[in-house]
């Protein structure tokens, strides 16, 4: 599958923080428990990710923050994942990828952050399990791991049982808790980012 060249990695998912500018968010360490099954939403968006990738489905969603100041919108597209966390004046944009330039998948999952529109840094897969995944980067200042996992929360049942938790580890560690997320689709912006994300994909600079 064809990787995005950093630039259309940006524009894409700079579109899709204009279309979570209203909404709510994500996050913590990998383990292997088994919570809820994720929505139906999730297994129709595997069809946009890479075999790669897919065992990460259940990351995909809208997540409100627990502590009611923020939100990760995560969405598949073009065999990538495109996260965006949007928390009080700050936001972030980051990108799911299982290759680098242009060509077939290598093997190694990497995930790139870029805060508040700045260069992106990127973290490579450390550990993959059923329902949680690490990202590092030991050359980096804060954070040199990202793990993201699902949870099962206690006392919870279904979709409403199942927390997203973020764990930002390295010389010190940040810990966020998610719930799944309340905010509306917007059908029209959805088709105009696929569109655009095509057009990229087909034309590259052109495109976007």
């Amino acid at each position: 599958m064809a990787r995005w060249a950093a630039m259309s990695r940006f524009a894409y998912a700079v579109v899709l923080l204009a279309g979570c500018a209203g909404a709510s968010s994500n996050a913590g360490p990998a383990r292997t428990a088994s919570p809820q099954t994720p929505p139906a939403s999730v297994a129709v968006a595997n069809a946009e990710l890479s075999p790669a990738l897919a065992p990460l489905a259940w990351w995909l969603g809208d997540w409100d923050d627990a502590d009611g100041n923020g939100s990760e919108h995560w969405v598949a597209a073009a065999g990538a994942i495109y996260g965006v966390s949007l928390h009080g004046k700050t936001f972030e944009v980051m990108v799911i990828d299982d290759g680098e330039g242009p060509g077939r998948p290598d093997g190694v999952l990497r995930f790139f952050a870029m805060p508040n529109g700045k260069r992106s840094v990127e973290f490579r897969q450390r550990t993959l399990a059923e329902h949680g995944a690490t990202f590092a980067n030991d050359e980096h200042d804060f954070p040199k791991t990202i793990t993201y996992q699902l949870a099962p929360e206690p006392g919870g049942s279904g979709e409403e049982g199942t927390r997203l938790e973020a764990v930002l580890g390295g010389s010190k560690q940040e810990s966020y808790k998610f719930k799944r997320g309340t905010s509306e689709r917007a059908p029209e912006l959805e088709a105009a980012d696929l569109a655009f994300a095509a057009d990229t994909g087909k034309r590259g600079a052109d495109g976007w």
